[in-house]
């Protein structure tokens, strides 16, 4: 069974969520374009939708605001067909059900399309043409979303919230999932953080239900995911695999196989899957694969594969920036994929540390300090960035007296990171102050490194 996940990039975190509730009961999830572009690429779009048995909707003010979404979920909605394939799941505090709501989002449309006829207004027609084409969809998005809300309220739909405290039993009962009892109780055994109560009630369940192959594969998942227990999750896959060969249970092994280092059968697996279904997940999995064996090129070209599906992909994103600065000196590139991956992941800190490192070896220190304070921002307790941040503040006009703060609450995190000591000791013999605050500093340092000559030096003279 194949599920298709509609979805704004803004609840990609939620979406994160579904997915892995899905995949976990052994059920793909295709999210292979998000928040499509106006029809771009529509014909692929409505191929994937009928290849699918389902797609769960995640609707939420987001969506309901995105001219991409709604313009492409209109299209759809035009096939009848495909009504009763779709399954709302609604985000806590998006209202669609009164008539006050309604009016509330038909208003909010009616606002997109006039303003934008204004602006189109003071321009001569010839300058404004991808307005123009812009302008045509908010006006059908406006004639539909009348129609499109009343849809979606006719179904009977959950909360994001009820689905995650009943293991989504309604979807579950909905599309008709074989043993559906056999589903949920699984779901629940795999929230038990308690590895011996967990491993009695999966002994309850196989007594239960004696040779269910849901079972099996929930073995393996939980072995592989949470407890990393790599050759007794290949053992339940393979056993799965041998009454069903299926795409999550052919990724999964492919993934036992890469973390016990049998890469060209692990390749193998993900090859097979791919057969089946073409995931963006399986992609990254080859690129991470390739990464490890040095094969950079292949890992690149995976890792752009995935983001081509998914172009939300963050951690494929991340890592093409990573492997195009370190491994290509290509830093073009590198901030680039660094860029997309903050787009599509806001919290992610390591993007903004790299491309500021990036900045800092072109000697842009301006551009590094911004992003610097970003990732303290996310982390708070980012020692290394906060030493980097002084480190450059020393290179910006009317920055430099930020610098000893910094070192300090840098060693205040980690006592045992030494660099700030440096920075801080030598910035206060270069400023004129506390000799003796510097000294102590350096004597600090070499009971961390005691070969450390350059302080051993330092220290000399300065106690001189």
């Amino acid at each position: 069974m194949k599920i298709f996940l509609s979805y704004s990039w803004a609840d990609s975190q939620k979406a994160d969520s579904i997915e892995s509730f899905f995949h976990s009961i052994g059920i793909s999830v295709i999210r292979d374009i998000n928040d499509l572009k106006y029809r771009q690429h529509l014909r692929s779009f409505m191929s994937i939708i009928r290849d699918c048995d389902y797609s769960i909707i995640i609707v939420s003010d987001n969506y309901l605001k995105s001219p991409n979404c709604l313009f492409e979920l209109i299209e759809l909605y035009k096939e009848k067909e495909f009504q009763g394939k779709f399954i709302p799941i609604i985000l806590n505090k998006t209202k669609i059900y009164s008539i006050e709501n309604k009016l509330e989002i038909i208003k909010y449309w009616q606002e997109k399309v006039e303003s934008t006829k204004n602006i189109i207004s003071n321009f001569e027609p010839t300058k404004t043409i991808s307005l123009i084409k812009e302008l045509k969809h908010y006006e059908t998005i406006y004639s539909e979303i009348d129609h499109l809300l009343v849809t979606i309220s006719e179904f009977k739909n959950i909360s994001f919230s009820e689905g995650n405290k009943t293991n989504f039993k309604d979807i579950i009962e909905f599309i008709g999932l074989e043993n559906p009892d056999i589903k949920i109780e699984i779901s629940r055994i795999q929230e038990i953080k308690d590895q011996e109560t967990q491993d009695i009630k999966l002994e309850k369940l196989k007594k239960k239900y004696p040779g269910n192959p849901n079972i099996l594969f929930a073995e393996g998942y939980i072995n592989l995911a949470q407890r990393k227990n790599y050759r007794k999750a290949k053992s339940f896959f393979e056993d799965y695999l041998k009454i069903e060969f299926e795409h999550s249970a052919l990724n999964n092994m492919g993934l036992c196989l890469q973390n016990l280092e049998e890469f060209d059968k692990a390749k193998e697996y993900y090859e097979n899957a791919l057969k089946i279904n073409s995931t963006y997940e399986t992609y990254y999995n080859l690129g991470s694969l390739e990464a490890k064996r040095k094969n950079y090129d292949m890992a690149i070209s995976y890792w752009l594969k995935s983001v081509e599906i998914n172009p939300n992909d963050a951690v494929s994103l991340f890592n093409l920036g990573k492997l195009y600065t370190d491994v290509k000196g290509d830093f073009e590139n590198g901030i680039k994929y660094y860029k997309k991956s903050i787009e599509s992941d806001s919290h992610l800190k390591e993007p903004y540390s790299n491309i500021a490192l990036i900045y800092i070896r072109q000697n842009n220190f301006e551009e590094a300090s911004t992003y610097l304070e970003k990732s303290i921002e996310i982390n708070p307790n980012d020692y290394m960035a906060m030493y980097n941040l002084g480190t450059i503040y020393q290179n910006i006009k009317g920055k430099q007296s930020k610098s000893k703060p910094l070192y300090r609450q840098s060693i205040r995190e980690n006592p045992n990171y030494v660099s700030p000591k440096v920075g801080l000791a030598k910035l206060l013999i270069l400023s004129g102050g506390d000799n003796e605050e510097a000294k102590e500093l350096f004597r600090d340092v070499l009971k961390l490194e005691p070969e450390n000559n350059d302080i051993k030096n330092l220290l000399a003279y300065f106690e001189k």
